[in-house]
């Protein structure tokens, strides 16, 4: 009974050092990040800002047009070739078809999605360079880190 409660009693003890080593970490950390915010609005060119992400939006506007173009194009042209494939009488020649029209759907697709990633790292690098030149460290920061949610539209 004794070694019981002894256990109990040490296990309370290291349990409630713990919480209080923990808490002083978060505040620790909590003043850490609270002194790295930038509160002095004065300092913040928004013109500058403004145009960045303007001419970035537009590009990724831009982009996402010619992509949808582009992936309606392939669609097309895929839809032409099965219906083509699907006339052929001859079951070898048919097959063939099919997977020729699938195989080039499939490059055409492969293509698109690059020149897309490629059209939003352009678009990213420039605005990356335009907040930089803006010298807004704690704007370029929020937004180049949210910018890869572009590459998922």
């Amino acid at each position: 009974m004794k070694k019981i409660i002894f256990s109990l009693i040490a296990i309370s003890l290291v349990m409630g050092l713990t919480s209080i080593v923990l808490a002083e970490e978060t505040n620790t950390n909590t003043n850490t990040v609270n002194s790295n915010v930038n509160t002095n609005t004065n300092t913040i060119n928004t013109a500058c800002i403004q145009k960045a992400i303007e001419k970035k939006e537009n590009a990724v506007i831009a982009a996402l047009d010619k992509r949808f173009s582009a992936l309606k194009t392939a669609l097309e042209k895929r839809k032409t070739a099965l219906v083509a494939a699907y006339g052929i009488t001859i079951r070898k020649d048919r097959i063939a078809a099919r997977l020729k029209a699938w195989t080039e759907f499939n490059k055409s697709r492969l293509q698109i999605g690059k020149s897309y990633k490629d059209g939003i790292k352009t678009a990213m690098s420039a605005m990356k360079a335009e907040l930089k030149a803006c010298k807004s460290s704690d704007v370029y920061n929020v937004e180049t880190s949210s910018m890869s949610s572009d590459y998922n539209l």
